[in-house]
């Protein structure tokens, strides 16, 4: 997903309103007639554009194929995943949950991408995939509706409850599934350094860097004490 911005078209038009205002009251004979109704279109169109700022919007940008049919598929479903959490939360008024649910965009989105910067954690991720995301996406689908209602039936207003309480649990396993992908990226370089170290080790690198640096503090105390 990629955030554009759309500008609002209500400063433009004020500021032509103003024109043709000001040509229909006042003279424009001569040149330095225009300067005031300029300066003033000017000054409108800065108040309105800071009054009407326009609106920020998402639009799909599609992911460059990786080769890989499994990895792509998840990606596909992450990305809609997250568009549909996004859309979800422009309906919820509720503050609280809306930013839970913003909380919950970012991980999904961090996980995915994640994902498809090391296909090696995919598997890790096929409950999350499969079951979680889609779940939770459903009970969220599941509380706009019965807000949209109006009903305020005792049933219904313990639903919607206990659908807004879960969503803490939710956010913390969501949390947690980025952080074991993360783990396992830091387990993987870890033995990776120590395998680099033990064959540097065995073929006596380490030891001629031990060398070299040994003699170059030993020459730099000689040219201390030589000075």
């Amino acid at each position: 997903m990629k955030q554009k911005h759309k500008a609002s078209a209500i400063p433009l038009y004020g500021a032509a309103a103003l024109w043709l205002l000001y040509g229909a009251l006042l003279p424009l004979y001569r040149l330095w007639h225009f300067f005031i109704p300029a300066a003033l279109s000017v000054v409108l169109y800065w108040l309105l554009s800071k009054r009407f700022p326009g609106v920020d919007y998402w639009v799909e940008v599609p992911a460059e194929p990786t080769g890989n049919e499994a990895l792509d598929e998840a990606i596909r479903q992450g990305r809609e995943g997250v568009q549909r959490l996004r859309e979800l939360n422009r309906r919820i008024k509720e503050p609280h949950i809306t930013w839970q649910l913003d909380q919950l965009e970012t991980i999904t989105d961090r996980i995915f991408n994640q994902v498809r910067a090391h296909a090696e954690l995919l598997p890790q991720i096929r409950r999350f995939m499969d079951y979680y995301l889609p779940t939770t996406i459903r009970l969220l689908e599941s509380y706009c509706e019965l807000d949209a209602s109006g009903a305020n039936s005792c049933e219904v207003a313990e639903s919607k409850a206990k659908i807004a309480g879960m969503l803490d649990t939710v956010l913390a396993a969501f949390q947690h599934q980025l952080d074991a992908l993360f783990s396992a990226r830091t387990m993987d370089i870890n033995a990776e350094a120590a395998v680099l170290e033990s064959m540097m080790q065995a073929e006596g690198l380490t030891d001629l860097k031990t060398t070299k640096s040994t003699g170059a503090n030993t020459t730099a105390k000689e040219r201390y004490h030589n000075g």
